[in-house]
């Protein structure tokens, strides 16, 4: 009788003690379930915050791209290598906290960077029947969008077929080519428009301005939908950061992949960086945007422009899945020709300035060169959005 009290007593024991283990298993489960939805719903947190879910407010253009896309935080994107959706370097929609890429003025007032980069095909937005290809948010939270070409058939035209990669020949994505300037020998041939700002309106003007403001007249300028067509800055960057041998070199030679310690970088075969990988545009000269004349007032810019447009950076073809000398057929920002940023690249005997290179790649050039121009505008976040997921042949209609 006692025996079996004993094992009874033990059995029990057992189970009580089964129980307890159990009881602390089940806590430390549910302890790091807790603590991991916590973590998600951080992350989830930064992309909500940007969610306008006023009723009013759920079809503008800023909420569509936010529910149609999940932004990525961009901590791991190498920017000296080319955007690549198989080797993790970029496919899709991202941002960044880092307000150094994103403000333009160095004043501490900018907000989250959104950006598409790499082989994306949901980025089409269709304003006056002519198509663009969103880049990026400005620091005022608004679009900055590249022009893709005339809204025909319900479709806009496709450079590389999304399914095949078939690129299409016919396919012209430009308003037209011309030299960016007439003068190669000047170093004052970089500027968008030449000399300073006393100058104002009777201030020269660069070949590729010209065509770009007769573009907007034509198609852009007194329309209904002009209304969503936002004032911008266009960093024609000219900010000097090294002389040698008699070259002068801007801006956009520090976004050139240059090799470093293979200490510093992991794998020795990844020992290059881009330095100041930055929006940042520090001299107000360079800054163009709408003069005073033209409904324009921000008082950070030259206030030089008539019109809202000018052409993408050499930081925007970065932050895109560009690289100085190195073919990407495999982004958006690939037309299958050769066109010019508003970038200054060098000077000695000849003005350059950065272009995209018909293979995809970034590659300085003669002022004087012939090159395809891409009008570049910035459309308002809030503008409704009447149709489309963003893809070529449903486009977000902008009404």
């Amino acid at each position: 009788m006692k025996y079996k009290n004993k094992s009874g007593f033990v059995s029990m024991t057992l189970v009580y003690t089964f129980l307890i283990v159990f009881l602390f298993l089940m806590l430390a489960i549910l302890q790091t379930y807790t603590e991991k939805n916590k973590y998600l719903e951080a992350i989830d947190e930064k992309i909500n915050g940007d969610l306008n879910i006023s009723q009013e407010k759920r079809s503008s253009l800023f909420n569509k791209i936010l529910t149609d896309n999940t932004p990525k935080l961009d901590s791991n994107i190498k920017y000296h290598n080319i955007s690549s959706a198989s080797g993790g370097n970029g496919n899709g929609l991202y941002y960044s906290d880092d307000i150094s890429k994103s403000d333009l003025n160095n004043d501490n007032s900018s907000g989250r960077l959104y950006y598409f980069r790499g082989d994306v095909n949901n980025n089409y937005v269709v304003l006056n029947n002519i198509c663009f290809r969103i880049m990026r948010t400005n620091e005022d939270g608004n679009f900055r969008v590249r022009y893709a070409g005339e809204f025909q058939g319900g479709a806009c035209p496709l450079v590389v077929d999304p399914n095949t990669k078939a690129i299409n020949p016919n396919v012209k994505i430009s308003i037209g080519s011309i030299s960016y300037s007439d003068i190669v020998n000047s170093k004052d041939s970089v500027g968008y428009i030449y000399g300073t700002v006393s100058l104002g309106d009777a201030a020269p003007k660069s070949n590729v301005k010209e065509i770009l403001d007769n573009w907007y007249i034509e198609k852009m300028l007194g329309t209904e939908l002009s209304l969503f067509i936002t004032d911008t800055m266009f960093c024609n960057n000219r900010k000097e950061v090294k002389v040698e041998g008699g070259t002068t070199y801007f801006k956009a030679y520090e976004l050139i992949p240059t090799i470093v310690d293979p200490d510093i970088l992991s794998p020795y075969e990844d020992n290059k960086e881009i330095k100041n990988m930055t929006l940042n545009c520090e001299q107000k000269d360079d800054r163009f945007n709408l003069s005073e004349f033209s409904y324009g007032s921000d008082s950070t810019g030259n206030m030089l422009l008539n019109y809202p447009v000018g052409l993408v950076t050499m930081e925007d073809i970065v932050l895109s899945g560009g690289v100085y000398g190195v073919e990407n057929k495999d982004y958006y920002m690939f037309t299958n020709s050769s066109y010019w940023t508003i970038s200054p690249y060098s000077f000695d005997t000849v003005a350059k300035v950065m272009s995209v290179n018909s293979d995809g790649s970034l590659k300085e050039r003669a002022v004087n060169e012939v090159l395809d121009v891409v009008p570049v505008i910035s459309i308002s976040s809030d503008a409704i959005v009447e149709s489309g997921n963003g893809e070529y042949n449903k486009p977000y209609i902008i009404k």
